[in-house]
């Protein structure tokens, strides 16, 4: 069974709240808070890098790609940290097949996202 557990609306940009995982009742299966956090992207480029995995029957899953996850990672590096941003750089280029050329062609689709994902590429190489 699935837990269900919401976030707010995005309308106003970022949200961020702790919900409690509930069953279909709405009662607390455990006393796990999970905290959400939604943002807003662009329309135009909500869908770039971006597939879905299925996940059962007529249920799909979006997920963005490594590239996309670490672009944004790297642009939004004042939410989390840019360590953090730094170490998952580090470990998707250790990865076979890591191809910087193809992080920086995903920057240069979100703006202003190119100049950061070169710095940091010179920082971790």
């Amino acid at each position: 069974m699935l837990d269900d557990c919401a976030c707010a609306s995005w309308a106003d940009g970022q949200y961020s709240d702790a919900y409690r995982c509930g069953n279909s009742t709405g009662e607390p299966d455990s006393d796990i808070a999970i905290t959400c956090r939604c943002s807003r992207f662009l329309k135009d480029t909500f869908d770039l890098g971006r597939g879905e995995l299925k996940v059962g029957e007529g249920f799909a899953v979006g997920l963005y790609s490594p590239e996309r996850s670490l672009v944004d990672m790297i642009r939004l590096r004042h939410r989390e940290g840019s360590d953090i941003a730094w170490e998952a750089l580090r470990r998707w280029l250790g990865r076979k097949g890591a191809k910087p050329a193809a992080l920086i062609e995903m920057a240069k689709a979100l703006h202003g996202a190119e100049r950061a994902v070169r710095n940091a590429l010179e920082i971790v190489l």
